[in-house]
């Protein structure tokens, strides 16, 4: 979580913290619950840590188009819910309003996609129907005694 989620209560973190060796980044942040004036409870959180950054690596895919096919890549940057200013900064390549979003990366399908279907049919399909097309053509010419 960051300092603004703990303070607002929208951390949604399950796991809880009372020392910063206690947590990756190093960096423990206790908030006092006060909701009754006699009992006050104390919840630390495990937070993001400028100094102690958490590296987290994603796969990367591409969706694959009429003429390339899938690309997929390894790319590393800042840990899902971190603070962030651009994509760049994100493994996911994805950063929504300041905060760091899990990508929604298309993976490649066991299945034939139609994005394959259209690739082999330009690839040999097309000469195909030209060569005939032209066969036609020179009968048409040689019926005609053109040629």
């Amino acid at each position: 979580c960051n300092y603004n989620q703990i303070i607002s209560n929208s951390c949604d973190s399950q796991t809880y913290s009372s020392y910063n060796s206690e947590c990756l980044s190093n960096k423990c942040f206790v908030k006092i619950n006060t909701n009754d004036s006699s009992n006050s409870t104390s919840l630390g959180y495990c937070m993001f840590n400028s100094y102690t950054p958490i590296v987290h690596c994603d796969s990367i895919y591409k969706a694959l188009t009429v003429f390339s096919g899938y690309k997929s890549y390894m790319y590393c940057g800042k840990a899902y819910r971190d603070q962030c200013n651009t994509d760049a900064e994100c493994s996911s390549e994805r950063c929504y309003h300041g905060v760091f979003q899990m990508g929604s990366n298309q993976m490649p399908s066991d299945s034939v996609s139609v994005g394959i279907i259209i690739r082999i049919f330009l690839i040999f399909g097309v000469p195909v129907i030209f060569i005939y097309l032209l066969l036609v053509l020179l009968l048409l010419l040689c019926r005609l005694k053109i040629l």
